[in-house]
């Protein structure tokens, strides 16, 4: 029995050409935490594994391997995830990568060229024939009168008035004035040089007068110009009305009349008749 056993051992294949032995180590590596990337490698290719070098090599590769997550390691791992091949990867990454790229920028630059409409504004207030819009108002006085000024304002928001008179061609200010109110009332303004704004009695020449305003809601610094002006002429003076907004109201008005008034050529001054003294009776 002894020497049967012996022979029966002796007739063993030996383990380079035992598949049976292969199989083992095969589910040894494959069970194997650590030869993961080696069970990987056998997968894809398995000629390499048909000899006994092979086992060796596998061993070497899970000694190597036994570290953990080395750089060999997790190359090895995102290279056997990936669906796609190695060399179709890079590619497809760098194009996903330039789509979303591109996708963002045409976004914001939609969003950014996309701009909310204006808000329409209020109709201009309507005008008389007398009266025409502006930015540069100028009032025309004959020689033979004088101008009188007064300033008043509707609107709550402060305002700056200054006039100025036209000298050898160039506008120059008289002064300026900050206008009372809110109220309906007219305030006389301050002439500091009469002489521009008195009757020329040597002179025949026509004389020509202008006003600005400037505003703020908080009255610190007058630094807004008005949003557009009106000017109105009659025939003994004329007004300048500066807006805000476009408002029915103006903010401020400036008011010239012209000293004395002129009287119709045809027309004839008659005195005043005193009313009779009914006298009572004896």
């Amino acid at each position: 029995m002894r020497r049967q056993r012996r022979l029966k051992r002796d007739r063993r294949v030996p383990f380079h050409n035992n598949p049976d032995h292969f199989a083992s180590r095969r589910r040894l590596v494959r069970h194997a935490p650590v030869c993961e990337c080696a069970s990987s490698a056998r997968k894809q290719s398995p000629s390499r594994w048909a000899g006994g070098v092979s086992s060796l090599l596998v061993a070497r590769s899970c000694d190597q391997f036994d570290g953990g997550l080395t750089r060999r390691n997790t190359a090895w791992r995102i290279l056997t995830r990936s669906n796609s091949p190695p060399a179709l990867s890079m590619p497809i990454n760098l194009f996903k990568r330039f789509a979303g790229i591109s996708f963002t920028a045409a976004s914001l630059l939609t969003v950014g060229c996309v701009q909310p409409q204006p808000v329409p504004l209020p109709p201009l207030p309507a005008l008389p024939q007398t009266c025409t819009f502006t930015s540069t108002p100028d009032v025309a006085v004959p020689a033979s009168q004088g101008v009188r000024i007064s300033v008043g304002r509707r609107a709550t928001e402060p305002s700056l008035v200054s006039i100025a008179t036209r000298v050898d061609d160039q506008l120059r200010q008289d002064g300026s004035m900050y206008v009372p109110g809110p109220d309906a009332s007219f305030h006389p303004y301050h002439v500091n040089n009469p002489r521009y704004f008195a009757r020329s009695k040597d002179s025949t020449e026509t004389r020509h007068f202008t006003a600005s305003m400037l505003w703020n809601p908080t009255g610190m610094y007058y630094d807004r110009p008005p949003g557009f002006s009106v000017l109105c002429l009659s025939i003994n003076g004329a007004m300048i009305a500066f807006y805000t907004a476009r408002t029915p109201e103006p903010n401020t008005i400036v008011k010239f009349d012209f000293y004395p008034p002129l009287s119709s050529p045809g027309k004839r001054s008659t005195p005043a008749v005193e009313p009779a003294v009914e006298q009572p009776a004896s």
